[in-house]
């Protein structure tokens, strides 16, 4: 619950900000993968506040490979509102266990 509501308050802050910019900045959603019910809800609301993407990692969260079918809502409504993932692979951290 508390990486949810900080997610989504760094979402709603970012939207904010952004919005403020007159259209000079643009902002990615961080969704909250943990539950993807509240995830679904905050692609919505980034697609209504002017988000661009959505940012997800590029390794194991949470706790899931970016293949695992837990993620194809994720996938299947970023499509239907027309905004990119955009994945981030670099974390500092090697992951050395193995990929399905």
């Amino acid at each position: 619950e508390v990486s949810t509501a900080l997610r989504r308050s760094y979402n709603r802050w970012l939207a904010d900000r952004c919005g403020q910019s007159n259209g000079r900045l643009r902002w990615v959603c961080l969704p909250p993968l943990q539950n993807m019910d509240e995830t679904m809800k905050e692609l919505r609301f980034a697609k209504e506040h002017g988000a661009c993407g959505i940012l997800k990692k590029g390794d194991r969260e949470p706790d899931k490979w970016p293949a695992d079918p837990y993620f194809f809502p994720l996938y299947e409504e970023a499509e239907r509102l027309g905004l990119p993932i955009c994945f981030h692979t670099g974390s500092g951290i090697p992951d050395f266990s193995p990929a399905r």
